[in-house]
């Protein structure tokens, strides 16, 4: 997975390689798109449902404009991480995964490295996919 550049609410600069160490779950979503809205009460109960494990969850905004996702941050109250990709559609994490729809999700492994380009929605069955991936850590880590 390259290391891709995105800017936090805050202004400041930050990348993928950041999160390395953990999984990463990544919504790449618009402050416009229905369905995208319509799954951030699930984000929201997943992210808290897995708290305590080595699990990244990141919104990334290909919005247009970056006022409107600022706002609409502040407005919802959306907390952790929460970055904006300049360049929306034309940016480069759209045009590597060839993102031509969202809600689009994808999941990395603990290196950084693409498990699923297009993994499920929150909404969907993820949850089974993150509990295998940490019922397979947890054997590794106990060597069995």
């Amino acid at each position: 997975m390259p290391n891709f550049s995105f800017t936090t609410v805050e202004g400041e600069q930050v990348d993928l390689a950041s999160l390395k160490g953990q999984y990463v779950y990544i919504d790449i979503w618009a402050t416009w798109c229905g369905p995208c809205i319509g799954e951030h009460p699930h984000w929201d109960k997943l992210k808290a449902d897995y708290s305590h494990q080595p699990i990244a969850f990141l919104t990334v905004s290909i919005d247009d404009n970056r006022e409107d996702w600022e706002k609409m941050v502040a407005n919802k109250q959306m907390e952790g991480l929460q970055w904006f990709a300049d360049g929306a559609w034309s940016s480069e994490l759209a045009q590597h995964f060839m993102v031509r729809a969202i809600p689009r999700f994808l999941l990395l492994d603990m290196e950084g490295k693409v498990l699923d380009p297009s993994a499920d929605r929150p909404s969907g069955k993820i949850r089974e996919v993150l509990d295998e991936l940490l019922a397979a850590k947890n054997l590794l880590a106990s060597g069995k």
